[in-house]
């Protein structure tokens, strides 16, 4: 069925199946630019699962890898690259030639990190005026998407992290939020302005609530930054919660 304004979503209570689907939906985004530059973003968490189901083009020398958030962490099991690297999906990606963003814990303050992240997705987008970026999203139960925490208790403070046009990531503590509280993450602008395509995949009763408030006709991204999904062109949502 269609969602709200570009959202395909799909509902499947199978989660197998639904993983398939959501590789199959992104094996087709990247078919449709084989022979074009594109950095992908992935977010972690079961969004990773798609990944055993993505069939690659036989030539991956014009992507570049990396993820939307990175948990500031010495902690190699807590870091969103390192777990990405384990996949079978990287480690194919890479072998035909793809590059990626290395975020591994090799900096002094999460400030560092961000700064680093930043400077190389706009190294990227200049060097590739014509490219596209895909990203993997998942959502948490509290609305959360790509490490963006809500804050409903205070509106300002969100549009302070997140919202600001000059910063494509923001490093910040989400102490309270989240158990690994330092983060390194994608601001809303950033996702908006250049995500071309993406998919999120959300699985499970808990986070039937804040699928409701992303989907929602009204409702602030403070609230539930997932309304996020919303704005991103060609973004398909695949989740097995039956509204």
């Amino acid at each position: 069925m269609i969602g709200l304004k570009n959202m395909e979503i799909i509902r499947n209570l199978n989660e197998e199946v639904l993983k398939q689907k959501a590789g199959a939906y992104f094996s087709s985004l990247l078919m449709k630019m084989e022979s074009e530059p594109a950095l992908i973003l992935f977010s972690s968490g079961s969004a990773l699962g798609i990944l055993m189901h993505v069939t690659l083009p036989e030539n991956t020398s014009n992507l570049t890898l990396g993820v939307l958030d990175e948990r500031f962490t010495k902690n190699p099991k807590e870091n969103n690259f390192a777990t990405l690297k384990e996949t079978s999906f990287f480690k194919n990606t890479t072998a035909r030639g793809a590059r990626a963003i290395d975020t591994s814990m090799r900096f002094e303050r999460v400030e560092t990190l961000a700064t680093t992240m930043e400077q190389a997705w706009r190294k990227w987008i200049e060097e590739n005026p014509t490219g596209h970026i895909l990203a993997t999203f998942g959502m948490g139960a509290d609305g959360h998407t790509a490490g963006i925490m809500p804050y409903a208790e205070d509106p300002g403070m969100f549009d302070i992290l997140f919202e600001d046009e000059r910063r494509a990531v923001v490093g910040y503590d989400a102490r309270g939020k989240n158990p690994i509280p330092l983060r390194a993450t994608a601001t809303l602008p950033f996702l908006r302005k250049h995500i071309t395509g993406g998919v999120g995949y959300v699985t499970g009763i808990s986070k039937q609530p804040a699928l409701e408030r992303t989907l929602a006709q009204s409702g602030t991204y403070a609230e539930t930054p997932a309304r996020v999904f919303n704005d991103i062109p060609a973004f398909a949502l695949f989740t097995d919660i039956m509204l």
